[in-house]
């Protein structure tokens, strides 16, 4: 819930230079356990992409990004073998280590942001500020989720 007000309140109206728009609600989706079954991914990616898109106007714009990001999950998990770990378990740093954590979220956030902006510009006009605001935003995006990652982590780790 925590990320989902972050990206309603703070995010969506953060829009630096015009290059940097952070996304981090695709971490929801990210951070589903490795074992979900493929519809249930694949609806809670259309459900959250529709409520994103209702808040923003986009017209399916973060659906088809979310659920399209969402459909490679399971083939980045496997790429990566990180259902070996933990069927029942999701990304962590603590588990899975920075380095399998950060590519994780590379790949499947630059996926989010190459649809969304591409999708967004709807144009070869301006293709290459089109990809400058896909590596920024998605730089920027996984910053802010490793953050919250740590953060969570740390967290946790205080309660017990």
């Amino acid at each position: 819930m925590l990320v989902l007000t972050l990206q309603i309140l703070v995010f969506n109206s953060l829009n630096i230079s015009g290059y940097i728009n952070p996304y981090i609600y695709p971490l929801l989706i990210i951070l589903l356990p490795f074992d979900i079954a493929g519809w249930i991914l694949l609806l809670s990616a259309a459900i959250l992409g529709l409520f994103i898109d209702l808040f923003t106007g986009t017209l399916g714009v973060h659906l088809f990004s979310l659920v399209l990001m969402a459909g490679i999950r399971p083939l980045v998990t496997n790429f990566l073998s990180l259902g070996k770990f933990d069927q029942d378990s999701s990304i962590n740093i603590k588990q899975h280590g920075l380095i399998v954590t950060l590519v994780y979220l590379s790949i499947l956030f630059f996926v989010h942001h190459f649809s969304y902006f591409v999708i967004e510009s709807f144009s070869y006009n301006g293709f290459g500020r089109t990809l400058l605001r896909v590596f920024t935003s998605t730089f920027f995006s996984i910053l802010l989720s490793l953050i919250l990652l740590l953060f969570f982590n740390n967290s946790k780790k205080n309660e017990r």
